[in-house]
């Protein structure tokens, strides 16, 4: 019989070890100990300020799947009403949830789709 061997040099250095749905989150979780989530969030908003002519909107604290050791990276997108939007800057956020901010030309109360995606480490 005749053996075969691995060559070590071709396996990929990292990859993902777990996949799942947590909540409103899917997430991957890597052998390396990345972990990325994703979700959509769709609630109702007020805006609360007017900046330059757009009415600027918050989402309500959004809790990860998972509280990561250090704060994570935090990408989004807002969708706000039936309005133009586009992410406004920087997004609270901690190691336990984060809380994205969107700028529209709707007003009023709307409802708000938030496109997250979350990287950090799990281990």
């Amino acid at each position: 019989m005749k053996k075969e061997y691995v060559d070590k040099t071709q396996l990929p250095a990292d990859y993902i070890i777990e996949t799942g749905t947590s909540g409103i989150w899917s997430y991957e979780k890597w052998l390396s100990g990345k972990y990325v989530c994703r979700t959509i969030k769709t609630e109702e908003c007020t805006h609360y300020t007017t900046v330059n002519g757009f009415y600027g909107f918050f989402s309500s604290n959004i809790a990860y799947p998972i509280t990561f050791p250090t704060s994570p990276v935090v990408i989004f997108n807002a969708k706000i009403g039936n309005g133009f939007a586009i992410p406004a800057g920087d997004v609270a956020m901690n190691q336990n949830y984060c809380r994205c901010y969107g700028l529209s030309t709707a007003s009023g109360t709307v409802y708000c789709s938030w496109e997250i995606e979350v990287t950090g480490q799990w281990k």
